[in-house]
């Protein structure tokens, strides 16, 4: 995750995941710096024998916010990076998973606002979607396991969906399921 100090959206060479400066539109309280962030992330799926998808949330231990813990991997894009580039990174960085199918043609970004440390966050992240073929899965700092000791989870939409706690990015899932579901061809078995 990149813990860039925040720079002008003007700024040649500026990171494009670090916190940025966000001027007088942003409509911050009085003495609040509002700054943006972009990140990327991904919605990693696999498909089982019967041709069900299966989707992977991580359990986070840097949310502050123990009902919104469950996520898809995702973090800052770095100096140099495009979002997709970034969204992989991330998948590698907190689950050790590097071999994947990426879904060409999904790309979706949500918006939303939070406050850390007086500042408030306007934060935009690229969503993408990659097919994973793997069980092997490595744990992160980044995440802990959730009361029953589980730190990943795989699932299908309904399952997952009852893990995620925003509803932008649930609904955002749920975009992403409907695609799938018409461009992905499931596996024939016999």
């Amino acid at each position: 995750m990149d813990t860039t100090p925040g720079r002008s959206l003007n700024e040649p060479g500026s990171n494009p995941g670090s916190p940025r400066p966000v001027g007088p539109h942003n409509h911050a309280p009085q003495g609040m710096v509002a700054v943006l962030e972009l990140s990327a992330g991904v919605i990693p799926y696999r498909v089982d024998t019967s041709g069900q998808f299966h989707y992977l949330a991580l359990h986070s231990a840097t949310v502050r916010n123990p009902r919104a813990r469950w996520e898809f991997p995702k973090g800052g894009i770095e100096i140099g990076e495009s979002p997709r580039q970034a969204a992989l990174r991330e998948l590698r960085e907190e689950t050790g998973i590097v071999e994947i199918i990426p879904c060409e043609g999904f790309e979706r970004s949500i918006s939303y606002t939070y406050v850390r440390k007086g500042r408030k966050i306007l934060k935009s992240v690229t969503y993408f979607m990659v097919e994973v073929r793997t069980d092997r899965l490595f744990k992160s700092v980044e995440h802990m396991e959730d009361t029953t000791g589980h730190w990943y989870h795989w699932g299908t939409l309904s399952e997952i969906s009852k893990l995620l706690y925003h509803s932008k990015i649930r609904q955002l899932f749920e975009e992403a399921d409907l695609w799938l579901h018409h461009h992905k061809k499931k596996p024939s078995h016999g």
